[in-house]
């Protein structure tokens, strides 16, 4: 979806739309109201409330989606879900659901400095702000009007995460979901820990969900456990081996486009998740569940203060450097970014404070969920323009269920392990790649509490190693391949190099072997986007050696690649 705030709607891209009464409703990803099904009934029974009411249920609207009316008058009306799983992106001149339609309005390579110091150094951009000057995210608690020319914003009126929640039994929940969802063909991402088989648990005997794991190193605990868990009930878990692919110039430029020049692209995961949504899509799925947003329903970011989850003040300088800032890359920042990275970690502490609730553990929980949600529903977006994809653990109705619980029923995942076992005792009984089970019955209990422990003691150790050593320990990769080699071979590689030097981003004289794999994607993904901008639009800026032949044609047959595997 591509709108001109002076033209209108320009056009509709992986948008449905329904007509009733002069209105036009667009409708594009998972939406779903208790009692209908997703999709059109849901939107159907909308429009009748817009119409007699004048005004829009927000907080009774669930599902990863964005919508947009179109009035008689010409006047539309946007949002999107409250969770933080879709986006807009907001520039002057346009509002659309693709960033690199939007940036169409730009006639020069015009880089958020504040931005780039925050994606070279942590690998994404904060507080709604894009790569790209005066181009932002939509925020989820918010709609947007296009009037005579203009855009208004407007608060939706749902409130934070603090807030009550209509949600008494999570159990219930997802049987209304499953309800809503039960017309769509559907497939999960099943994994060995805890999130993923909570959803599996609450909707296998409400919907037919096709779950699966991708990945081709098989001695991997998730795909190991994954297939136990499905096996406890009768099922058979998908397992998508995914094979390195040919490594190229053009390779690179689908990834980017796939991205939309947004979503950081060049890690071996991005490379696999590329191939397996692409797969799901060619199968005729309809609807993709993740199990993504667990950790807000855990104690994951608490243990920072275990066991003090009571605390009356949040230290956050503690919280960016462990859990934000949490690698010691040296990076050899140039002229133009030097000086804002020397305030970067006083500047996000500062607008994380913003974000703190009354008790060390609700502030934790409001960073996970506003904070990160940027990058949440920017990876969404883009997933969902290949196929609609939707992470329930992130509803926000669920989140403020599990914000209120007493502090003891988030320690040791044991809100979880009730939910899940409520669902199914035989799921809940596998044990997790921690080596815990999901059970909350109290064999099980007194099995995992030595586990658990254990599990205590590799967390502190992974983030140390991280902090300290720049290595994740004991964690596996799913895949037994990188494409870190092959991408250091490459001209665009020594080009993007070049570029970042030469716009004072990258200091003098940096060596390809300076650079981590991490940050030699992230400056490739920069040079593509300022490539992209001097090249394919109106800016006629100084001509590079690599041309863009190559970027022009698939922008135009813009599906991604799609990377073999074995069943």
């Amino acid at each position: 979806m591509l709108i001109s705030y002076e033209e209108g709607i320009i056009n509709i891209n992986n948008f449905e739309c329904i007509e009733i009464n002069g209105y036009k409703y667009y409708y594009s990803g998972i939406i779903w109201m208790r009692g209908k099904k997703a999709g059109k009934e849901t939107v159907e029974h909308l429009s009748k409330i817009y119409e007699v009411q004048n005004k829009i249920p927000f907080i009774e609207i669930f599902g990863s989606f964005c919508l947009v009316i179109l009035h008689p008058n010409g006047r539309i009306v946007l949002f999107t879900d409250n969770s933080n799983m879709r986006t807009f992106y907001i520039g002057k001149k346009l509002i659309g659901t693709n960033y690199l339609e939007v940036i169409k309005e730009k006639t020069k390579v015009d880089f958020n400095l504040d931005a780039l110091c925050e994606f070279f150094t942590l690998g994404d951009t904060y507080f709604g702000k894009t790569l790209l000057n005066d181009i932002r995210l939509t925020e989820s608690t918010k709609y947007y009007i296009c009037d005579d020319g203009g855009l208004l914003i407007k608060d939706k009126g749902i409130g934070d995460i603090d807030e009550d929640t209509s949600i008494k039994d999570v159990n219930e929940f997802f049987k209304e979901m499953a309800y809503s969802l039960s017309d769509l063909k559907v497939t999960m991402s099943l994994t060995g820990g805890y999130d993923s088989r909570l959803i599996f648990a609450c909707i296998n005997d409400y919907l037919t969900v096709k779950p699966f794991i991708s990945g081709d190193n098989e001695k991997h605990k998730d795909i190991i456990y994954s297939q136990k868990v499905a096996e406890a009930v009768g099922r058979k878990i998908e397992i998508l081996r995914i094979k390195k692919p040919e490594i190229s110039d053009d390779f690179i430029l689908s990834l980017f486009y796939f991205s939309q020049g947004i979503v950081p692209f060049l890690k071996d995961g991005f490379v696999r998740m590329n191939s397996f949504i692409i797969d799901r899509s060619n199968k005729g799925y309809e609807c993709y569940i993740t199990g993504d947003g667990g950790d807000v329903h855990k104690d994951w970011d608490w243990t920072l203060d275990l066991p003090f989850y009571n605390r009356k003040s949040t230290n956050i300088p503690r919280y960016y450097d462990h859990r934000i800032q949490n690698t010691s890359n040296v990076i050899p920042f140039g002229d133009s970014l030097e000086s804002l990275h020397k305030q970067l970690r006083e500047k996000m502490i500062n607008e994380f404070s913003k974000f703190s609730k009354a008790i060390n553990t609700q502030s934790y929980d409001s960073f996970g969920f506003n904070i990160y949600g940027d990058e949440n529903k920017i990876d969404y977006g883009t997933l969902s323009d290949i196929i609609p994809s939707y992470a329930p653990l992130w509803e926000l109705e669920l989140v403020r269920y599990s914000y209120h619980l007493p502090r003891r029923k988030r320690f040791f995942n044991f809100s979880m392990r009730e939910i899940t076992t409520k669902a199914s005792k035989k799921i809940a009984r596998v044990p997790t790649f921690y080596g815990t089970t999901a059970s909350s019955e109290t064999p099980y209990l007194i099995r995992d509490t030595f586990m658990q422990i254990v599990e205590y003691f590799k967390r502190a150790c992974r983030m140390l190693g991280r902090k300290f050593l720049n290595k994740n320990l004991f964690v596996e990769n799913k895949e037994t391949w990188s494409i870190e080699n092959d991408l250091r071979k490459l001209s665009i590689t020594t080009e993007a190099i070049e570029y970042c030097i030469e716009k004072g981003f990258i200091k003098k004289g940096t060596l390809q072997e300076d650079l981590s794999f991490e940050l030699l994607g992230r400056i490739i993904h920069v040079y593509l986007l300022a490539i992209y901008i001097e090249d394919n639009l109106l800016f006629k800026g100084p001509k590079r050696k690599y041309k863009l032949s190559r970027m022009n044609k698939l922008n135009e047959n813009s599906k991604p690649y799609e990377i073999s595997y074995k069943k």
